[in-house]
C-alpha cells in the first residue's frame, strides 16, 4: 500500500512540468515560464534595456520558482549580439567548471544569486541569458542590459525595507528581495502550495484505503493473511458482543 501511494505521488510530480520565471532584472516582455528547449531566449524577441550595469561589478539576479524540479541546475551567461556568450561567475556561490549551480529545487517567490560582470566587456545590445536545466527540458530566458562605464554602484542609502548596503550590494532581510530589497516575498503563496500538496496526498491515501477495502471485500481470498486473521478475530468479537446485547435486551423486556 505504501509503495502504491509513493508511486502515485511520484507520478503526479513527474507529470507536473517545472515552472520558473525571471523577475529581476526585468526579463523580455514575451518571456514565458512554460516554454522549453527554445534557445537562446525562449522565443522572446529583444526589447528595450531596463538595466545599466557597470563592467566589473556585482549584480543580483532573481527568479520565481512556481513548480520546482528535483535535480535542477542553472547557469547565467552574457549573450552578445553575435550570439557568442560568456559564462558568468557568482559572488559567494559555488558553480561547477562550466558555470552550473543547483537551483529551482523548492517552491519560492524569490531565488537570488549575485553575478560578477567581466571587467573587459562593454556593450549596449547584450543580454543576460538564464538557463534552467530540468529533467523535462531546459528553460531559456533573457534580460536585455547595457554594460557601460561610469554607472554608480554604491547602494548606500538606497536599500529599502531594512536592507543593508554591503560591498555595493543590498543585503535584504529574508522577507524581501530585489536589487534594492523592493520586492516583498509572499510566504502565503508558498505555504498555500504546500497545503494543496498535503491535501492531495491525504486524498490519495484515503482513496487508496477505500479502493483496497472494496477490492478485498469482493475478493476475500486475496486478502493478506495478517489482515484476514485480524478481521476474523475482530469480527468474532463484534458478533459475540452483538449476541450479548440482544440477550440483555430480551431479558429486560421480559422483566
Amino acid at each position: 500500500m505504501v509503495i502504491f501511494i509513493l508511486s502515485l505521488i511520484s507520478l503526479v510530480q513527474s507529470l507536473q512540468k517545472p515552472e520558473v520565471i525571471l523577475i529581476d532584472p526585468v526579463p523580455r516582455s514575451e518571456t514565458s515560464s512554460k516554454v522549453f528547449d527554445v534557445s537562446p531566449c525562449g522565443g522572446a524577441r529583444q526589447g528595450p534595456s531596463h538595466s545599466l550595469i557597470e563592467p566589473g561589478s556585482y549584480h543580483p539576479v532573481s527568479w520565481t520558482v512556481i513548480h520546482p524540479s528535483d535535480g535542477a541546475n542553472c547557469t547565467l551567461r552574457l549573450l552578445q549580439a553575435d550570439l557568442t556568450y560568456t559564462p558568468l561567475s557568482l559572488y559567494n556561490e559555488k558553480t561547477d567548471a562550466n558555470g552550473w549551480f543547483p537551483c529551482a529545487r523548492r517552491e519560492t517567490f524569490s531565488e537570488t544569486v549575485s553575478i560578477i560582470i567581466p571587467q573587459q566587456v562593454k556593450c549596449t545590445d547584450c543580454a543576460l541569458q538564464f538557463i534552467c536545466k530540468t529533467y523535462q527540458g531546459s528553460i531559456y530566458q533573457c534580460m536585455d542590459i547595457n554594460l557601460i562605464g561610469g554607472v554608480s554602484q554604491s547602494c548606500k542609502g538606497l536599500c529599502k525595507n531594512g536592507g543593508n548596503c554591503e560591498g555595493n550590494l543590498c543585503k535584504c532581510k529574508s522577507s524581501y528581495s530585489g536589487m534594492y530589497c523592493e520586492y516583498k516575498i509572499d510566504n502565503g503563496d508558498e505555504s498555500g502550495g504546500v497545503g494543496i500538496f498535503v491535501a492531495f496526498v491525504l486524498f490519495l491515501i484515503i482513496a487508496s484505503v477505500l479502493l483496497a477495502a472494496v477490492f478485498y471485500w469482493k475478493n476475500p481470498d486475496k486478502m493478506p493473511k495478517v489482515a484476514a486473521d485480524f478481521m476474523a478475530k475482530f469480527g468474532s468479537r463484534n458478533a459475540e458482543a452483538d449476541r450479548e446485547s440482544v440477550s440483555s435486551s430480551s431479558k429486560s423486556s421480559r422483566s
